[in-house]
């Protein structure tokens, strides 16, 4: 296992970034971003704010270049979406799981383990060791694609947790973000050891999923990745 002291001393890696000065670099951008999205947005930061506020905004700016028509887009989309599956990301939260976890969790052998000091989620996959061709005699693309992407979720909100642990709060997701003045990164750790060709590395189906996935992420959790780390690759 990788020692998180190693990953925290690791030099150019920036594994959170300032809110307080981003916020006040970006205000120009997330007032037209909230004068374009409109009354619709303006009651879900009402009803919602620690989902929908600033930071939720300064997120997307921050992944799209300061483009406003495709952080619109991208927040409209994710909104949608977010709306749209309410209780499985309510029930993600909760529970720790994503949909189909019990079928997919033995053959895919990717998990969030613990946290590194700065509260940053550390996500290991062992690639070497999943079995997806077994694993497709198993479940369908629909099912793998929506683990896949729901484990987003999970990664997203596991620092919420490792915070109120660690400091004894209890606080919604992006209000603590900002007194912390911090954006916290998932760090991925990807262990090729034992792996063979034909395996989790080639399998077309899976990387065709996967790439799909990757791409709704970049939309709906801009701002999620940090760091990734490859161990064990084989030359």
């Amino acid at each position: 296992m990788v020692d998180s002291e190693v990953l925290t001393d690791f030099k150019g890696i920036k594994l959170m970034s300032g809110i307080q000065s981003l916020l006040e670099e970006h205000a120009l951008q997330i007032t037209k971003l909230k004068a374009n999205l409109g009354e619709t947005y303006l009651q879900l930061i009402d009803e919602t704010p620690e989902e929908f506020d600033d930071i939720f905004l300064l997120r997307f700016i921050l992944s799209n270049l300061n483009d406003i028509s495709i952080c619109e887009s991208n927040i409209r989309a994710t909104i949608k979406w977010r709306l749209d599956n309410a209780d499985i990301l309510k029930s993600v939260r909760k529970t720790g799981k994503p949909p189909s976890d019990e079928i997919i969790g033995p053959y895919a052998v990717m998990d969030v383990h613990k946290s590194l000091k700065d509260g940053s989620p550390l996500f290991i996959i062992r690639s070497g060791l999943a079995n997806i061709s077994e694993l497709f005699l198993k479940v369908t693309n629909e099912q793998l694609h929506d683990w896949l992407l729901f484990q987003r979720e999970r990664v997203f909100s596991i620092w919420y947790l490792f915070c109120k642990i660690e400091y004894k709060l209890d606080f919604s997701s992006d209000l603590e973000s900002r007194r912390m003045h911090k954006i916290i990164k998932v760090v991925t750790i990807n262990d090729f050891s034992f792996a063979k060709f034909g395996t989790v590395i080639s399998d077309r189906r899976f990387l065709a999923t996967l790439g799909n996935v990757s791409k709704l992420s970049e939309i709906y959790y801009p701002q999620l990745l940090g760091q990734s780390i490859f161990l064990n690759i084989r030359m």
